[in-house]
């Protein structure tokens, strides 16, 4: 089971890059992009039955439902708020005071649903790096908890320096600063996924274990 644990977690970790180049694909470059979320799921599912530590997979599974879950509700919220306000478009006779008694509700709503989102992808990336952690110390290959931490770490700090780099940049009349995150962003989540490749190519198959 360890050595099937390994082998799905070494495919799942490497099939982003096929998807890169076949997401274009109708269908298959969609299943493609899936596929490799489903196989470090059940990756981590064989781990927590080798190494009989449950939160590997369980915290792992939290990680990617709280944040699609998030981002399904938020969208609604979102939706919900853009239709209350182009609704107000078909009574032009009270379109001004339509606007000005679901202005401040709208507003919160799109707040609310923002907030939703982030907030939301921030705890599902702590539950992955508190699922990465365990197996690292489960199976003594540190660079897990490594990876779990930069992109913990990626996630978290980029979107505080985005926030405070647009309020720098709406102070200071210079828009060209929300590059910095966004170009910093993909940079350093890329050396979390090569810690991660690095680190599942680093365990050692169990010749006594299929």
């Amino acid at each position: 089971m360890k050595n099937q644990a390994i082998t799905l977690g070494q495919v799942g970790i490497l099939l982003p890059i096929a998807a890169i180049f076949l997401f274009w694909i109708p269908l298959i470059g969609q299943l493609i992009a899936l596929a490799p979320l489903v196989l470090l799921l059940i990756s981590h599912h064989k781990f927590s039955n080798v190494y009989d530590r449950p939160e590997i997979f369980k915290t792992f599974l939290l990680g990617v439902i709280i944040p699609f879950a998030g981002a399904l509700l938020g969208v609604i919220i979102l939706l919900f708020a853009m239709g209350a306000a182009f609704s107000t478009m078909y009574n032009p006779d009270q379109l001004i005071e339509n606007i000005l008694a679901m202005g401040v509700g709208l507003i919160i709503l799109a707040i609310i649903g923002y907030l939703l989102i982030f907030a939301c992808a921030i705890i599902g990336v702590f539950l992955i790096f508190k699922s990465l952690k365990a197996l690292a110390e489960a199976c003594g290959v540190d660079l897990f908890r490594l990876a779990g931490l930069i992109y913990l770490v990626t996630y978290v700090g980029g979107i505080g320096l985005l926030i405070l780099l647009g309020i720098i940049a709406f102070a200071a009349d210079a828009p060209g600063l929300l590059f910095v995150p966004i170009i910093l962003m993909p940079l350093a989540f890329l050396a979390g996924w090569i810690t991660h490749i690095i680190a599942y190519f680093k365990l050692k198959p169990d010749p006594k274990t299929t």
